[in-house]
């Protein structure tokens, strides 16, 4: 994880360091839900389905967050994908365009999402 948090704040996307630790976060959530144990390694981001599948089960607003942090880790310097991730990384981001899509849609029209719902006091 060190070598993550270096890579990030050295890379090429002048990342500031409560932003760094942000993305670390979610990365430990995610690795923690989907391994067990602590991040070693991308390989479990290999996984797309289960990974996918974790992320559907998340609200919006964490999936969002999650899936930011996958793009990030895959891409820490703009322009240069993790060698061996190119196909996820473009499966991530496609999930990422469509949820955000979603959640623009979602405030254009009004229209409450089932938390909202819950929710919401007349």
């Amino acid at each position: 994880m060190n070598k993550l948090k270096n890579d990030l704040i050295n890379g090429n996307r002048n990342i500031k360091l409560l932003t760094v630790n942000k993305y670390l976060l979610e990365v430990k959530k995610l690795t923690k839900n989907l391994t067990g144990g602590y991040f070693q390694s991308y390989v479990f981001l290999k996984d797309y389905d289960r990974v996918s599948k974790y992320l559907n089960s998340l609200t919006n607003s964490q999936k969002f967050n999650q899936l930011k942090a996958i793009l990030v880790i895959l891409q820490v310097n703009k322009g240069t994908i993790k060698k061996g991730y190119k196909k996820f990384h473009k499966k991530y981001q496609e999930d990422f365009i469509n949820l955000t899509k979603e959640q623009r849609e979602q405030k254009l029209t009004g229209k409450k999402s089932d938390r909202e719902k819950n929710n919401w006091l007349e």
